[in-house]
């Protein structure tokens, strides 16, 4: 597996509230536009665009181009023939992100222990 290094920028970090109004780049939330929960920078460091995880809510959603870049953080839908769906640890950075019951010590801790599991070299700066 392929190690991918991604930095996050605390600066331009959405995090801490709860699963409602995160997106991958925020582009609709006035008070938000321009940030990204955790899975927005990892897919920017895999090779999306900013254009291709805008206003998405997690990676599965995004176009065939876009998947295929970042094959490692989805599988495929048992339930609708060509679709995909979020895998586990994926849907576990979801949770950890958006949690506001924990602090950003703890929620960088945890996503970096999660990533490691699916080659993501993750660390926090700013």
């Amino acid at each position: 597996m392929e190690i991918v290094k991604v930095i996050v920028d605390r600066q331009n970090w959405y995090r801490g509230y709860d699963h409602g109004c995160s997106r991958l780049l925020i582009t609709q939330l006035e008070e938000a536009v321009g940030k990204m929960c955790c899975l927005g920078f990892v897919c920017l460091a895999m090779g999306c665009t900013k254009e291709d995880i805008e206003n998405m809510p997690s990676p599965h959603g995004l176009s065939r181009p876009a998947i295929e870049k970042i094959s490692n953080l989805v599988i495929p839908n048992k339930h609708r023939s060509g679709g995909y769906e979020n895998n586990e640890e994926v849907n576990e950075m979801i949770d950890v992100n958006d949690d506001s019951d924990i602090n950003d010590t703890e929620r960088e801790g945890k996503l970096i222990n999660i990533g490691k599991r699916i080659g993501l070299d993750m660390s926090f700066v700013n």
